[in-house]
């Protein structure tokens, strides 16, 4: 007797398509009809953590539900793919949307599954599923659970169960893993990803390498340099960092801002349900503890380091566009009053200039670049080697109590959450709560510029006191060169008359700095230098 041939999976060559949000599906030809009805399914796989991105788990999914398909005699004619999706995460699955969209139009008779919480782990997704397959008559099968009758009361109960049970577990796993990454956290043991930049692999030993760039990085903010700067400076140097990422303001600031710098530990609690995770830079609130290592930075220069940064009044990368590629740019003036930038004449030599960036109208003027930064890096040779040259960094106070302030300065910002809970819970009008919340603040305030003045330097403070200052002047970073020009001087280009050669040193001018030192203190007026000697 011949041996009946079971019915195969159809399928037809039309690729894979790829939707947004990582949503797959295939697109399976209708089976050629021979006269019978065929059964229509459609396959749905979920993966919840591809951290491969290879799709290994769905397609072994897949490959269980067509095995399935071939057994009972079924047609598959779609096949709905969220890969990387949680189904109790609570972000939408665009093939799942998909597949219910087509199962509303009527376009499909069999659900295929592995297991019941590959479609549901959420009971107001289940109902909205029942919904829609009991009005359409769509049957629903699994690979390990077996098929689900979502047509009687029994069958619904069960389905409900089942997806109950699944969301418990889900919860409990997400707690446990909250629970065992806050014990890492309080013990200083690094919970993974990326390694932190000056640290090795472990999150905790020290890379002496990268710290030394760190504290290179800090001196550099405190001395008034803007953060596009240190990172040009750095991507000059060709220093590598832990993502192999071109450095940028953006990453210097993250790193400086980051507690473990100071030797604090960090943790902070996995999103819940529904909630999208923070992946903004540690603050103040994430510390819990104090690190098993040694700091890379002391604490309050630290805290210092971030008062800078995140208070946008006081913000050190302050300069719009790309950070400065010459000594001059947006520091020497035109007797317009207007920056010059670097440029180049409309000859045929081409040679590079400082030109107003208020070119084109009468008054305005150029010169040349190689000739102004030259006699302008003299000067400052020149000024910082005299004996008086300490007497321009102003030394901070040795009656500042720092840790007595820093303990003061806790007391004000405790105060202010209080302040904000009681205008939460109706206990103060607006009125009272605008104006302790402007008093606090003041006061605040206050108290940490005097801890800026204890913790920040001079931006020429690596130029005093060295034995060779013109070798300390051409070591130093373009950034920091240009902060000890703004803390020295203002500089002023003057004109020269049309077709006149007249000496460089006779064309610029050296006044007083427009503002004071990093230190936080008054400065003493900088003498006018016209023409300097040789350094």
């Amino acid at each position: 007797m011949a041996r009946r041939s079971r019915p195969r999976t159809r399928t037809a060559d039309i690729g894979t398509l790829k939707g947004k949000n990582g949503g797959m599906e295939s697109e399976i030809g209708t089976a050629e009809g021979s006269g019978m009805s065929e059964t229509r399914a459609v396959i749905y796989v979920r993966i919840s953590r591809d951290r491969t991105g290879a799709g290994l788990g769905v397609d072994s999914q897949e490959e269980q539900c067509r095995e399935l398909a071939d057994r009972c005699g079924y047609s598959v004619v779609k096949v709905y793919v969220d890969n990387d999706l949680s189904a109790y995460s609570g972000k939408p699955r665009p093939a799942y949307l998909r597949m219910m969209r087509d199962l509303a139009a009527g376009n499909a008779d069999r659900v295929l599954a592995w297991h019941t919480d590959r479609l549901h782990r959420s009971n107001t997704e289940l109902e909205d599923y029942i919904n829609v397959v009991e009005t359409h008559q769509v049957a629903t099968e699994t690979v390990k659970a077996g098929p689900l009758d979502l047509a009687t009361p029994t069958g619904r109960m069960v389905a409900r169960q089942l997806c109950a049970i699944a969301r418990y577990e889900s919860e409990h796993r997400s707690e446990r893993v909250r629970l065992a990454k806050q014990r890492q956290a309080k013990r200083g043991v690094f919970s993974g990803g990326t390694r932190p930049y000056g640290f090795e692999a472990d999150g905790s030993t020290i890379k002496p390498e990268e710290a030394a760039e760190i504290v290179r990085m800090a001196n550099a903010v405190l001395s008034g340099v803007p953060l596009k700067a240190i990172a040009r400076d750095l991507r000059e140097r060709e220093v590598p960092n832990t993502r192999s990422l071109r450095w940028t303001s953006n990453n210097v600031r993250e790193i400086l801002l980051r507690p473990r710098n100071a030797g604090f530990l960090v943790y902070r609690p996995e999103p819940k349900h529904g909630q999208k995770r923070d992946r903004s830079p540690y603050t103040e609130a994430d510390i819990i503890g104090t690190a098993p290592w040694e700091p890379i930075l002391p604490e309050d220069v630290w805290r210092s380091i971030v008062a800078k940064l995140t208070d946008p009044a006081r913000r050190t990368n302050h300069e719009p566009g790309p950070a400065a590629k010459w000594l001059g740019s947006g520091i020497y003036r035109c007797p317009c009053g207007g920056k010059m930038r670097s440029n180049t004449t409309a000859s045929v030599a081409h040679r590079p200039v400082y030109r107003c960036k208020d070119t084109g109208a009468p008054g305005h003027v150029t010169i040349p670049r190689a000739d102004a930064d030259e006699y302008v890096s003299r000067v400052v040779i020149e000024r910082l080697s005299r004996p008086d040259a300490a007497e321009l960094i102003a030394t901070p106070s040795a009656t500042i109590d720092v840790p007595a302030l820093r303990a003061e300065l806790a007391v004000h910002n405790a105060r202010l959450e209080q302040i904000a809970d009681d205008y939460e819970q109706d206990r103060i009008t607006r009125a009272q709560f605008l104006t302790q919340t402007d008093r606090r603040r003041a006061k605040a305030a206050a108290i940490q510029a005097q801890l800026d003045q204890a913790t920040e330097q001079s931006p020429l403070a690596p130029l005093i006191d060295v034995a060779d200052v013109a070798q300390a002047w051409h070591d130093l970073p373009l950034g920091q060169q240009r902060a000890a020009i703004k803390a020295l001087f203002t500089i002023s280009i003057q004109p020269c008359g049309k077709g006149k050669r007249v000496p460089i040193h006779e064309r610029i001018t050296f006044g007083p700095p427009a503002t004071t030192p990093a230190t936080g203190h008054a400065s003493q007026p900088a003498p006018r230098v016209t023409q300097a000697r040789a350094a």
